[in-house]
């Protein structure tokens, strides 16, 4: 049986960090109860991106460990990060605090048995 789940952003925190493309890292809190760190923020041709954490194989490629399970749920927390990056910036680059979100997010495709 195939049931649709949501889950809560219940925290983002952004620190704005200028070394080359890279323009700063984020961590999200999700449910107040699973934490994702590394994510970092990339300035690219088409404008800021989100990257999220990645190791390299060993085949000494890059391959993310964690990542969105759809198009959708890419853009929301892509769109929530760069949100608040935006934020902090025009706060003058302040020490990161975190900043609490209360955004729901459908994860489509999520198969309970």
């Amino acid at each position: 049986m195939k049931e649709r789940l949501s889950m809560e952003i219940t925290k983002i925190s952004v620190t704005p960090y200028e070394n080359g493309r890279t323009k700063g890292f984020a961590t999200i809190t999700i449910d107040d109860a699973f934490i994702v760190t590394g994510i970092t923020i990339v300035e690219g041709e088409n404008g800021k991106f989100i990257s999220f954490p990645q190791r390299k194989n060993k085949d000494d490629e890059w391959k993310d460990i964690c990542f969105p399970n759809s198009k959708e749920v890419r853009e929301c927390l892509t769109s929530m990060i760069l949100d608040a990056y935006n934020e902090k910036i025009s706060e003058g680059k302040k020490p990161a605090s975190k900043k609490v979100v209360k955004k729901h997010v459908n994860i489509d495709n999520y198969l309970l048995e």
